[in-house]
């Protein structure tokens, strides 16, 4: 019967409903963390035989309820269970065109969708634009359709979503292809890690750094600008480029009550309205109220994000540039208010972080300001004694003499006259001597150079040059004080004329104390940021040592000690390809995490391929991409493939042995050439890319089949890495599977400790073919049927299943032995009634209890396995 919502043909498979829930407990226990790479090949392994194709359709149901018989609930419930309950977000398209999605909770609460609602093209009506590396993507770029369209793999793909209302969320996307039996496209699985709180860090630590920047260009403009207005310019620009704001001004408050705009930009200058209703005029000049008003009258930053609907909407005046969106931030001298910055935007809003910005900047700007007018009113003063010194030749010079004596030597600031010819001192001030603890003596007739006086002799042939170049130089120099002290002053000179000789005059004034405070807040500043960054890498080092799995890894024996270490050599020498072998389940994936992420100090892309999954007429351009045109049906601007997403960093090619024979070839010249071409381009490739190879067969044999490449083999084999199975390393099953033991049981809420000595004996005798894989999977079956404090051997009945698979028969011998599942005349009926056998035996003949442990009812066994009842 057709389902005419979904619109699909329900898959029914006779007796399925337990063997599916069979075949997940044998084949797939593994443990669910936020690994998002293992999640999405757990699902992708759950749902690629027929009847788990038929479970992923009821999965993707948005009607509950929906199961096709009462044999199928149990396992779709399952199924489920484990969609629902997976830490990491999980979307699941039931057919190629991704028309019919299903999200778990974790994904449809970081998409703001409900479960079972598409937001893909497919919906034509995208509800978020989705950005990867500073670029927009195209409908058909996302990783939900490019699996979908085109069976590609995507691993590691971080995206940023932008919604309507301005929320941004980053994430790292995977998404993988289903295939049916006949490999066509019955769907995609797609899963993804949030990293939104890791980026808006590395953002905010942007910030702090752009922040301390336009500080520091702050006070370089106060030393060298002309006048206030450039000043406050340069001020009104770096507020306007960290906040984003179009438009802005700098208003200063008179004792009138009217705010003088002393500085804004293009669109403040342009309105003008009438003086006296008190609106924005030519001369720059309103009413200070409204929201201006409330941002002095408070003395605090204020932002309004909905202007239209503020209640001081009517203090802006008429004229005003068009605004959404308004920040403004009090200018505080001395505790009193004396003006304000003001922004705005038309778009868009302000957050607490603009606010903190803008309120950083107005603390730089009044010092700037002060600074700039306390050396404006010194420059004045030197020109006022300049020019009495020029007047010498013009007065009476007696009494000129007096006055030009009284004003230098009882100046408070350093004052200063050298020969221009010679460079030597011909008079000092007493603010001179007592700053630099010279003497007049010391001083007359000798040359700064012969004093000691320059830290750096550079500054004064620089002073010099000035001087000669514009006939005045205003700078700050390190000098030296007679002590030895190191000081920093800011000087002044002209050249003047006294008895028609060319003479220096000079002006300085000791600013030491107050670079060094700057200094010191600045320092502050770059040290509390970095303190930030360091808890806060130390804290992306945990997450990310969580999710890539690697923070539950037990080494014991000497041969992964060894091999430990092999990988951590292999880590900081890049150079060499690495061929890791190992039976299944020993951990291959595992050892070539370790070499890429070392001890986590490698954040460089980690791209894994597993070349088993990926069809042999997609595996050139899946590793080298291609370019436009280079094939039908491939994008018009070409595709980049492996080797360029793994650029700086590693790739590891699990299943190596897989690799097309042709393929092969290019392979190693990528590997000794380190360039590459992508399908149909003409121009070579640069790659610094590090090679991990990783397969359970044995290559020697596939060289001499002539299935894999000798010179190949050779070339990885340099940097080979050999894993033993776990039964040849029986000291590490023990702590293994105690490791496995509490941490299942810690996310089961079992109260699972330690293993019991009898239990521990079973687990070292067994030969455990499946290695470590099958071990973590035990554990975890052991901690999903059974809950207690101590493994004891009746929790280890599920071994019992797993001897048989190396027994080679699946021949059923009693009625209380088990079978093999060996996916050739299978019999289900007779599978579910050993299952219920062996569970009446363990409970006693107790029917009730046995169908409430296995999960179904009396009637289903008194119905269909009456024979198997004691």
């Amino acid at each position: 019967m057709k389902d005419t919502e979904n619109n699909y043909e329900p898959v029914l498979i006779e007796n399925t409903g337990l063997g599916k829930g069979i075949a997940v407990y044998e084949d797939f226990i593994p443990t669910i963390d936020s690994d998002i790479l293992g999640i999405t090949k757990y699902i992708e392994e759950l749902f690629k035989t027929p009847p788990r194709a038929a479970a992923l359709r009821t999965l993707n149901s948005k009607r509950s309820g929906k199961w096709g018989n009462s044999q199928t609930k149990i396992a779709d419930e399952f199924l489920r269970a484990i969609f629902d309950t997976v830490p990491s977000g999980v979307s699941i398209a039931a057919d190629s065109t991704c028309r019919v999605i299903r999200h778990n909770p974790v994904a449809a609460e970081f998409l703001r969708i409900k479960p079972w609602e598409n937001f893909s093209i497919s919906a034509n009506k995208p509800l978020v634009k989705v950005y990867h590396q500073g670029g927009e993507m195209g409908p058909e770029e996302l990783p939900i359709q490019r699996a979908a369209w085109k069976g590609e793999v995507v691993r590691g793909q971080e995206l940023e979503l932008v919604w309507e209302d301005g929320v941004r969320k980053f994430a790292i996307f995977n998404a993988n292809p289903l295939f049916g039996q006949s490999g066509e496209i019955i769907g995609v699985i797609s899963t993804f890690a949030e990293t939104t709180e890791h980026r808006k860090s590395e953002e905010k630590v942007q910030l702090k750094n752009a922040v301390l920047n336009g500080i520091n260009r702050i006070f370089n403009e106060a030393l060298t600008c002309e006048n206030e207005e450039t000043l406050g310019k340069v001020c009104l620009n770096v507020a306007q480029e960290l906040t984003r704001s179009r438009f802005g001004f700098i208003g200063e408050l008179n004792p009138d009550g009217f705010l003088n705009i002393v500085v804004s930009d293009a669109g403040m200058d342009a309105c003008a309205a009438a003086p006296e209703s008190g609106r924005l005029v030519y001369d720059k000049y309103f009413k200070a109220h409204g929201i201006y008003g409330q941002v002095m009258l408070d003395g605090k930053t204020l932002f309004a994000n909905d202007l239209d609907s503020h209640p001081d909407r009517t203090g802006l005046p008429e004229g005003h540039p068009p605004v959404r969106a308004f920040l403004g931030a009090p200018l505080i001298q001395s505790g009193r208010v004396i003006g304000m910055i003001g922004l705005g935007k038309p778009e868009g809003g302000y957050g607490h972080q603009e606010a903190e910005t803008l309120e950083s900047l107005t603390t730089a700007m009044v010092q700037a300001l002060m600074r700039k007018r306390s050396e404006d009113a010194l420059r004045e003063s030197e020109e006022r004694y300049r020019v009495l010194a020029q007047k010498l030749q013009e007065v009476e010079l007696p009494r000129a003499e007096e006055r030009f004596y009284k004003a230098f030597h009882y100046n408070p600031s350093m004052m200063s006259i050298i020969n221009l010819e010679d460079g030597r001192y011909i008079d000092i001030n007493d603010a001179w001597t007592s700053t630099l603890g010279f003497t007049r003596e010391e001083v007359i007739g000798y040359t700064p150079e012969e004093l000691g006086l320059y830290d750096d002799s550079k500054q004064q042939t620089k002073i010099m040059r000035e001087l000669k170049d514009k006939g005045f130089c205003t700078m700050e120099a390190d000098y030296r004080s007679r002590s030895g002290d190191g000081l920093i002053i800011l000087i002044s000179d002209h050249i003047i004329n006294i008895n028609n000789k060319p003479c220096i005059l000079g002006c300085a004034v000791d600013i030491t104390e107050r670079r060094r405070k700057e200094e010191a807040r600045l320092k502050n500043e770059v040290n509390k940021v970095k303190r930030e960054t360091e808890i806060k890498l130390e804290k992306f080092k945990k997450v990310v040592t969580h999710s890539i799995g690697l923070e539950n890894i037990h080494f014991i024996s000497p041969e992964m000690k060894s091999i430990y270490e092999i990988a951590m050599k292999h880590h900081k020498k890049r150079s060499m390809p690495v061929l890791i072998q190992g039976e299944t389940g020993t951990g291959k994936d595992v050892i070539a995490k370790i070499i890429h992420f070392g001890s986590l100090d490698d954040t460089k892309p980690f791209i894994d391929i597993n070349c088993a999954a990926i069809s042999p007429t997609l595996f050139e351009s899946e590793l080298f991409g291609y370019e436009p045109g280079a094939f039908t049906g491939g994008l018009s601007k070409g595709q980049k493939g492996k080797f360029d997403l793994a650029r700086g960093g590693t790739l590891f090619l699990d299943e190596i042995a897989e690799i097309p024979i042709d393929l092969q070839a290019k392979l190693l010249r990528v590997i000794e050439e380190k360039m590459f071409y992508r399908v149909g381009g003409l121009s070579k490739i640069h790659t610094d890319v590090r090679i991990i190879c990783a397969t359970n067969l044995d290559l020697e044999k596939r060289v001499a089949e002539g299935a894999f490449r000798k010179d190949l083999y050779y070339r990885l084999k340099v940097g080979g890495i050999n894993i033993p199975p776990l039964r040849k390393r029986p000291q590490e099953i023990v702590p293994l599977a105690s490791a496995f033991l509490t941490s299942c049981a810690q996310k089961a809420g079992k109260r699972f400790q330690h293993i019991g000595e009898a239990a521990a004996e079973i687990l070292v005798r067994y030969q455990w073919p499946g290695n470590v894989r099958e071990l973590k999977n035990a554990m975890e079956w052991v901690t999903f049927m059974y809950d207690d404090t101590e493994l004891r051997p009746e929790h280890l009945e599920v071994l019992e299943y797993n001897e048989l698979l190396q027994c080679g028969s699946g021949e059923q011998k009693g009625k209380n032995e088990f079978f093999m599942l060996d996916g050739e005349n299978l019999n289900l009926n007779d599978y579910i009634g050993i299952i219920i056998a062996n569970t009446l035996r363990k409970n006693g003949g107790n029917v009730k209890q046995a169908a409430l442990q296995l999960g179904i009812s009396r009637a289903y066994i008194y119905k269909n396995f009456r024979h198997v009842l004691p």
